[in-house]
Parts: C-alpha cells; structure tokens; sequence
C-alpha cells in the first residue's frame, strides 16, 4: 500500500494488484483489517498469553518501521531481518514462556544474516529502478561486491550451529546447517546480478534452505 506509487515505475512490480488498480486502497485497508485481526487472534490464542502478547508487541515498530527504510537507509534489508526474523523469540516464548537470549540470540542473528543474503540478491533485480526513483538497497549500497554476503554466510552457519549446541541437538542438525550454508555459499558465487531470471530463481532456491535446516533440526533433536 506504501510502495504503491513506487511499483508503478518499476518494471517487474508494475502490475501488482494495487499498483496497476485492480485493487483499491479501500479494498487493501478492509484486507489488511481482516489479517491484522486474525493476526491478533492467533497472538491471543498463544500458551503464555500474557507474556507472548507483550513479546509480540514489542516487534510492532519494527512491523511499521521496515516498509519505510527504503527511504532512508542505506542497508533495508537489515531492517527486514530484524523484524521478519522475530518469530525466533516467538516460538520458543510460546513454549517455555520465556526468552533465552543464550540460545535464541545466535539464532536470530543467522536469521538476519540468511535474510541479508535472500533479499540482496532479490533487491538486484529492481537496482536500476531504484536507483532512478531514489530508493535504497543494499543491492546499490554493495553493488558487485559479494564480501559481505559471503560475512553473512559465516554468521549464518555459525549462529544456528551456536544454537544448536545450547540445546544439545544431535549430529543430524549440523548437516543441515552445513547444507544449507553450503546452498547459500552456491547462491552468492553464481549469482549475475545483471540477469534478472538468474537473481528469481535463486532467491526462489532458499526454500531448499529451510528445507534443509528444518530436516536437520527434526533429525537432530530425535538422536
């Protein structure tokens, strides 16, 4: 709804729905009520309500403040980490009631380092337009140069690694892990940031990521 009057001049996100006015701002609002309210009803029907509720509000102004970075910041896709990556504080407060930064802290950093990668790669394929109407990116900030995403690989790897070895879990997750790390590693080396089909189909490829460490993590915690 923010980014509206920006998808109208940039190719590939011309013709969403609200940008090329099949959907009225009207009509998203009504949609956007409907999911904030069944947002909230799932928040509410959480173990620990009351200290979920506080936890899931706490991530509110990161909710508000990511679709704006573009805006203003150099680096939007750690704001997009930061807020899409708090369901790693959600899941295990809804289990234990708590939060343990010990365990939780190395995995929310791997999270906003998978997500530093998946979206640099993604932003690559509007820099062009961006960069005529003023927006931000780390796809213009780094330009060609991948030594950060490959610095992202390490905190990824080593963040759900450090995790995992707070809770114990088994030789099955650290194949995981490695998989994916190794995935990611493919990614960034055979990326062409000038070929928009080769950008799409490996920001696509991250759901062999999870796939991974979701594999492993289910391995893991039965050995």
């Amino acid at each position: 709804m923010w980014d509206s009057d920006f998808d109208k001049n940039v190719q590939r996100t011309k013709n969403r729905p609200i940008a090329s006015g099949r959907i009225k701002i009207k009509e998203a609002t009504g949609f956007l009520a409907g999911q904030m309210t069944a947002g909230l009803g799932v928040l509410l029907s959480l173990p620990y309500t009351s200290f979920c509720f506080k936890l899931g509000a706490a991530s509110l102004p990161f909710v508000f403040l990511y679709p704006t970075a573009k805006r203003w910041t150099k680096y939007p896709q750690l704001f997009l980490g930061v807020t899409f990556n708090w369901g790693v504080f959600m899941g295990w407060a809804a289990n234990e009631g708590s939060v343990d930064l010990g365990v939780l802290m190395p995995m929310y950093v791997a999270g906003v380092c998978w997500t530093m990668i998946y979206d640099t790669i993604y932003a690559h394929q509007d820099k062009k337009d961006d960069e005529k109407l003023g927006l931000k990116s780390t796809a213009l900030t780094f330009g060609e140069d991948k030594k950060v995403m490959y610095g992202c690989v390490g905190g990824f790897g080593g963040g759900l690694a450090l995790s995992g070895m707070m809770v114990g879990m088994g030789l099955p997750y650290y194949a995981g892990v490695a998989g994916g790390a190794a995935h990611l590693l493919w990614q960034i080396r055979t990326a062409d940031f000038d070929d928009v089909e080769n950008l799409a189909y490996r920001f696509k490829s991250n759901q062999v990521v999870g796939g991974m460490i979701t594999a492993g993590a289910l391995a893991g915690a039965m050995c």
